[in-house]
């Protein structure tokens, strides 16, 4: 975006952006996990069942770090990783193949429903929702094309993801 190499950057995000860009909140999504769907009889995990197992972790930075381990090491508990990608296809692929936990956004995780053996669960600790926002560079703030391709995700994101 600084470079004027991308026009827009979408994506779930924590913290503040630059004073160089703007930003337009998309939609929030809360997290949960996600496992074979055999690999559980009871429909509620409990805290301890998570942190005792092994997990997938998708990390587009690579930096391999969470907010739900974050909140897990508060909780005393340590999350073990035992793959880390930076896809957000693969993982669904790797759950339904294996006896790994991912946490990852409802959304991601209901798209998976459709093609994978996979099933859903409420995360036993609360982990912040994100917002997914649409980050754009000051110098396109009045282009007009720009403009309306902003406003464009924004009603569409608006009538489907609310």
């Amino acid at each position: 975006l600084e470079n004027g190499d991308y026009d827009f950057a979408i994506a779930g995000f924590y913290n503040e952006v630059p004073d160089r860009f703007y930003k337009q909140k998309l939609f929030n999504d809360d997290f949960v996990c996600v496992a074979h769907e055999k690999k559980f009889s009871k429909s509620k995990l409990s805290i301890e069942q998570y942190a005792g197992e092994r997990h997938i972790i998708i990390s587009p930075q690579g930096d391999l770090k969470t907010k739900s381990q974050e909140l897990m090491k508060k909780e005393g508990y340590d999350i073990r990783y035992s793959v880390g990608v930076t896809g957000f296809l693969s993982p669904a692929r790797i759950i339904s193949k294996t006896d790994l936990l991912l946490t990852c956004p409802r959304r991601l995780a209901l798209s998976y429903l459709e093609y994978f053996p996979v099933k859903i669960y409420e995360l036993p600790v609360k982990v912040p929702a994100m917002s997914v926002v649409q980050v754009w560079h000051e110098r396109q703030q009045d282009d007009p094309a720009h403009k309306w391709l902003r406003q464009v995700f924004s009603q569409v994101c608006a009538k489907h993801l609310a």
